[in-house]
């Protein structure tokens, strides 16, 4: 054998050898993508994230929504489309829980009878323990999809900071900053967050069993993001493993 033989056919045995490997590792890497896996999973129903002020909702709501395609719950929205409540936004005054719940319901009923889908984010809503209830019966009566319930979780500390953070960039910028991020009424929130949104995140761990996750919002973003992934792929998994045994 000529020494040029030799070289092609080292070579093709090195293909040989090297090339499986190679396309195997690629398919498990693509199989392993735990982003591709959580869009396959799932269902088009409804997510739920809750947390403290400045936990970090708005910005997962945004990856979350980019990754599966879904829409945010406008609750002003929706609350406009009841007289009183639209009143009482008008004048700066608080929404009371009958209120929110009516516009809840007559938002999804709309949903149902226009064929529009649930395929969408409810972002710092329910707020106090009446709305959770309410939320958790409507959702069941109506038989609405409920995929996964994410709770934000970030100490008191750290929502000053940022609700700080937010104000003084707010300045620098020379916007206005919100409201509800000055320290006085930041405060207020922070107490009635523990009055009422807490309760409210009892019972829907309660209520909705293994779909409720929490994730630890003292991270980065794109951190933050990842361990939803991670954990919304094991619940969402475990709940498609029930549906083909049939439980």
């Amino acid at each position: 054998m000529t020494q040029g033989k030799v070289k092609v056919y080292v070579l093709c045995l090195v293909l040989l050898l090297f090339l499986p490997k190679v396309a195997g590792a690629d398919a498990r890497s693509s199989s392993a993508d735990p982003t591709k896996e959580l869009h396959s999973l799932y269902r088009g129903g409804m997510i739920i994230l809750v947390g403290k002020p400045a936990s970090g909702k708005g910005t997962l709501a945004k990856r979350i929504m980019e990754l599966l395609g879904v829409k945010a719950f406008s609750m002003s929205k929706a609350l406009g489309e009841i007289r009183e409540a639209a009143e009482a936004m008008e004048k700066g005054l608080l929404v009371g829980d009958d209120l929110v719940n009516r516009a809840m319901a007559k938002d999804l009923r709309r949903r149902i009878e226009s064929g529009e889908g649930f395929n969408f984010i409810l972002d710092g809503a329910p707020r106090s323990p009446a709305q959770a209830e309410f939320l958790l019966d409507l959702v069941t009566k109506l038989g609405i999809p409920l995929e996964i319930v994410v709770n934000l979780q970030i100490s008191d500390d750290v929502a000053r900071e940022r609700s700080k953070g937010r104000r003084e960039s707010f300045i620098a910028e020379g916007k206005q900053p919100r409201s509800g991020d000055q320290p006085e009424k930041f405060d207020l929130r922070l107490k009635e967050f523990y009055i009422k949104t807490e309760p409210a995140m009892h019972i829907m761990a309660d209520g909705v069993g293994p779909l409720y996750i929490t994730v630890n919002g003292h991270q980065a973003p794109d951190k933050v993001f990842l361990e939803f992934v991670d954990k919304g792929v094991e619940v969402l998994r475990s709940r498609s493993s029930a549906g083909r045994d049939g439980k």
